[in-house]
Protein backbone atom coordinates (compact mmCIF):
# COMPACT_ATOMS: atom_id res chain seq x y z
CA UNK A 1 0.00 0.00 0.00
CA UNK A 2 2.75 2.50 0.89
CA UNK A 3 4.29 2.23 -2.60
CA UNK A 4 1.08 3.66 -4.04
CA UNK A 5 0.71 0.90 -6.61
CA UNK A 6 -1.95 -1.23 -4.95
CA UNK A 7 -5.42 0.31 -4.96
CA UNK A 8 -7.58 -2.82 -5.11
CA UNK A 9 -7.54 -6.46 -4.03
CA UNK A 10 -9.71 -9.47 -4.72
CA UNK A 11 -11.40 -11.04 -1.72
CA UNK A 12 -11.65 -14.77 -1.12
CA UNK A 13 -14.05 -16.35 -3.60
CA UNK A 14 -13.46 -20.09 -4.00
CA UNK A 15 -16.47 -21.86 -2.39
CA UNK A 16 -17.39 -18.64 -0.57
CA UNK A 17 -21.11 -17.84 -0.20
CA UNK A 18 -21.89 -15.40 2.63
CA UNK A 19 -25.62 -15.83 1.97
CA UNK A 20 -25.64 -19.64 2.07
CA UNK A 21 -28.69 -21.30 3.57
CA UNK A 22 -26.31 -23.61 5.45
CA UNK A 23 -25.31 -21.84 8.65
CA UNK A 24 -21.85 -23.46 8.80
CA UNK A 25 -20.98 -22.49 5.23
CA UNK A 26 -22.39 -19.01 5.76
CA UNK A 27 -20.33 -18.50 8.92
CA UNK A 28 -17.12 -19.76 7.25
CA UNK A 29 -17.72 -17.61 4.16
CA UNK A 30 -18.31 -14.47 6.19
CA UNK A 31 -15.14 -15.09 8.16
CA UNK A 32 -13.22 -15.32 4.90
CA UNK A 33 -14.75 -12.05 3.68
CA UNK A 34 -13.83 -10.33 6.95
CA UNK A 35 -10.26 -11.63 6.66
CA UNK A 36 -10.12 -10.19 3.14
CA UNK A 37 -11.26 -6.79 4.37
CA UNK A 38 -8.70 -6.84 7.19
CA UNK A 39 -5.96 -7.48 4.64
CA UNK A 40 -7.27 -4.67 2.45
CA UNK A 41 -7.20 -2.36 5.44
CA UNK A 42 -3.59 -3.30 6.25
CA UNK A 43 -2.57 -2.67 2.64
CA UNK A 44 -4.35 0.67 2.66
CA UNK A 45 -6.29 -0.06 -0.52
CA UNK A 46 -9.50 1.68 -1.59
CA UNK A 47 -11.36 -1.20 -3.20
CA UNK A 48 -12.15 -4.86 -2.58
CA UNK A 49 -13.91 -7.19 -5.02
CA UNK A 50 -16.09 -10.18 -4.10
CA UNK A 51 -17.76 -12.62 -6.49
CA UNK A 52 -21.55 -12.58 -6.42
CA UNK A 53 -21.83 -16.22 -5.20
CA UNK A 54 -25.45 -16.53 -6.37
CA UNK A 55 -26.57 -19.92 -7.75
CA UNK A 56 -27.41 -18.80 -11.28
CA UNK A 57 -30.30 -21.14 -12.03
CA UNK A 58 -32.19 -20.66 -8.76
CA UNK A 59 -34.67 -17.78 -8.65
CA UNK A 60 -37.82 -16.99 -6.64
CA UNK A 61 -37.45 -17.16 -2.86
CA UNK A 62 -33.84 -18.37 -3.13
CA UNK A 63 -32.86 -15.22 -5.01
CA UNK A 64 -34.78 -12.94 -2.65
CA UNK A 65 -33.12 -14.50 0.42
CA UNK A 66 -29.68 -14.38 -1.19
CA UNK A 67 -30.04 -10.71 -2.08
CA UNK A 68 -31.32 -9.75 1.38
CA UNK A 69 -28.57 -11.62 3.24
CA UNK A 70 -25.81 -10.32 0.98
CA UNK A 71 -27.02 -6.72 1.15
CA UNK A 72 -27.08 -6.76 4.95
CA UNK A 73 -23.65 -8.37 5.20
CA UNK A 74 -21.91 -6.13 2.68
CA UNK A 75 -23.38 -3.04 4.33
CA UNK A 76 -21.92 -4.24 7.64
CA UNK A 77 -18.51 -4.75 6.01
CA UNK A 78 -18.61 -1.33 4.36
CA UNK A 79 -19.44 0.40 7.63
CA UNK A 80 -16.89 -1.61 9.65
CA UNK A 81 -13.91 -1.28 7.30
CA UNK A 82 -14.63 1.93 5.39
CA UNK A 83 -13.74 0.42 2.02
CA UNK A 84 -15.43 0.38 -1.39
CA UNK A 85 -16.98 -3.05 -1.99
CA UNK A 86 -17.54 -4.27 -5.52
CA UNK A 87 -19.63 -7.32 -6.40
CA UNK A 88 -18.37 -9.12 -9.50
CA UNK A 89 -20.29 -11.29 -11.93
CA UNK A 90 -18.59 -14.67 -12.18
CA UNK A 91 -20.75 -17.70 -12.88
CA UNK A 92 -23.80 -15.48 -13.37
CA UNK A 93 -25.73 -16.29 -16.54
CA UNK A 94 -27.34 -12.84 -16.53
CA UNK A 95 -27.45 -9.61 -14.53
CA UNK A 96 -30.72 -10.26 -12.67
CA UNK A 97 -29.28 -11.49 -9.32
CA UNK A 98 -26.74 -8.69 -9.02
CA UNK A 99 -29.39 -6.10 -9.85
CA UNK A 100 -31.65 -7.62 -7.16
CA UNK A 101 -28.78 -7.26 -4.70
CA UNK A 102 -27.98 -3.67 -5.68
CA UNK A 103 -31.63 -2.66 -5.34
CA UNK A 104 -31.41 -3.64 -1.66
CA UNK A 105 -28.22 -1.69 -0.92
CA UNK A 106 -28.97 1.49 1.01
CA UNK A 107 -25.47 2.84 1.69
CA UNK A 108 -22.83 4.38 -0.60
CA UNK A 109 -19.58 2.61 -1.40
CA UNK A 110 -21.04 -0.66 -2.71
CA UNK A 111 -21.33 -1.26 -6.45
CA UNK A 112 -20.74 -3.65 -9.33
CA UNK A 113 -17.45 -4.81 -10.79
CA UNK A 114 -18.38 -5.95 -14.28
CA UNK A 115 -15.98 -8.62 -15.56
CA UNK A 116 -16.20 -8.44 -19.35
CA UNK A 117 -14.55 -11.82 -19.79
CA UNK A 118 -17.24 -13.37 -17.61
CA UNK A 119 -19.89 -11.47 -19.57
CA UNK A 120 -18.56 -13.09 -22.76
CA UNK A 121 -19.52 -16.61 -21.64
CA UNK A 122 -22.82 -15.59 -20.02
CA UNK A 123 -26.25 -15.83 -21.66
CA UNK A 124 -26.77 -12.05 -21.76
CA UNK A 125 -25.31 -9.67 -24.37
CA UNK A 126 -22.78 -7.16 -23.08
CA UNK A 127 -24.98 -4.15 -23.79
CA UNK A 128 -27.77 -5.68 -21.68
CA UNK A 129 -25.40 -6.15 -18.75
CA UNK A 130 -24.53 -2.45 -18.86
CA UNK A 131 -28.18 -1.43 -19.31
CA UNK A 132 -29.50 -3.70 -16.54
CA UNK A 133 -26.88 -2.68 -13.98
CA UNK A 134 -26.64 0.97 -15.07
CA UNK A 135 -25.17 3.39 -12.57
CA UNK A 136 -24.15 0.57 -10.24
CA UNK A 137 -21.31 -0.40 -12.62
CA UNK A 138 -18.25 1.37 -11.26
CA UNK A 139 -15.36 -1.00 -11.92
CA UNK A 140 -14.31 -3.20 -14.87
CA UNK A 141 -12.22 -6.37 -15.08
CA UNK A 142 -10.73 -7.01 -18.50
CA UNK A 143 -9.67 -10.35 -19.98
CA UNK A 144 -10.45 -12.30 -23.13
CA UNK A 145 -11.75 -15.81 -23.83
CA UNK A 146 -13.40 -17.87 -26.55
CA UNK A 147 -16.91 -17.58 -25.10
CA UNK A 148 -16.91 -20.90 -23.27
CA UNK A 149 -14.49 -20.74 -20.32
CA UNK A 150 -12.68 -18.16 -18.20
CA UNK A 151 -9.43 -18.42 -20.17
CA UNK A 152 -7.89 -15.09 -19.05
CA UNK A 153 -6.41 -14.59 -22.51
CA UNK A 154 -4.69 -11.33 -23.45
CA UNK A 155 -7.06 -8.75 -24.91
CA UNK A 156 -7.61 -9.28 -28.62
CA UNK A 157 -6.90 -13.02 -28.52
CA UNK A 158 -10.47 -14.17 -27.86
CA UNK A 159 -14.01 -13.30 -28.91
CA UNK A 160 -14.79 -10.37 -26.57
CA UNK A 161 -16.05 -7.41 -28.64
CA UNK A 162 -13.67 -4.77 -27.32
CA UNK A 163 -14.96 -2.10 -29.68
CA UNK A 164 -18.43 -2.53 -28.18
CA UNK A 165 -16.97 -2.65 -24.66
CA UNK A 166 -15.14 0.63 -25.27
CA UNK A 167 -18.28 2.31 -26.61
CA UNK A 168 -20.34 1.14 -23.61
CA UNK A 169 -17.63 2.40 -21.26
CA UNK A 170 -17.75 5.78 -23.00
CA UNK A 171 -21.55 5.86 -22.79
CA UNK A 172 -21.31 5.29 -19.03
CA UNK A 173 -19.59 8.68 -18.94
CA UNK A 174 -17.70 8.28 -15.69
CA UNK A 175 -14.29 7.32 -14.44
CA UNK A 176 -13.93 3.83 -13.01
CA UNK A 177 -11.03 1.55 -12.06
CA UNK A 178 -9.96 -0.93 -14.74
CA UNK A 179 -8.02 -4.11 -13.96
CA UNK A 180 -6.36 -6.41 -16.49
CA UNK A 181 -6.89 -10.03 -15.40
CA UNK A 182 -4.65 -11.85 -17.86
CA UNK A 183 -1.94 -14.45 -17.36
CA UNK A 184 1.63 -13.24 -16.78
CA UNK A 185 3.57 -10.08 -17.55
CA UNK A 186 3.61 -10.98 -21.23
CA UNK A 187 -0.19 -11.11 -21.23
CA UNK A 188 -0.32 -7.66 -19.65
CA UNK A 189 2.11 -6.27 -22.22
CA UNK A 190 0.13 -7.73 -25.12
CA UNK A 191 -3.13 -6.39 -23.67
CA UNK A 192 -1.77 -2.88 -23.14
CA UNK A 193 -0.37 -2.85 -26.68
CA UNK A 194 -3.80 -3.90 -27.99
CA UNK A 195 -5.58 -1.15 -26.04
CA UNK A 196 -3.12 1.46 -27.29
CA UNK A 197 -3.31 0.23 -30.86
CA UNK A 198 -7.06 0.81 -30.89
CA UNK A 199 -7.25 3.68 -28.40
CA UNK A 200 -9.68 1.78 -26.18
CA UNK A 201 -10.62 2.83 -22.64
CA UNK A 202 -8.93 6.19 -22.89
CA UNK A 203 -5.54 4.80 -23.91
CA UNK A 204 -3.47 7.03 -26.16
CA UNK A 205 -3.77 5.56 -29.67
CA UNK A 206 -0.42 4.70 -31.23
Amino acid sequence: GSCGRTTSIHGFFIDVNPASGDEGIRRYSRRRCIESCRLAQKLGVEHIVFHSSCASFLRGSYLDNWAARCASFYEELSERFGINIWIENSQDVDAVPIRKLMERISVPGIGVCLDLGHVNYSRMPMEDWFETLGEWVGYLHLSDNMGMFDDHLPLGEGTVDWKLADSLWHLAGRKMPLTLEVVGIKGVEVSLAYLREHGYFGQQKL
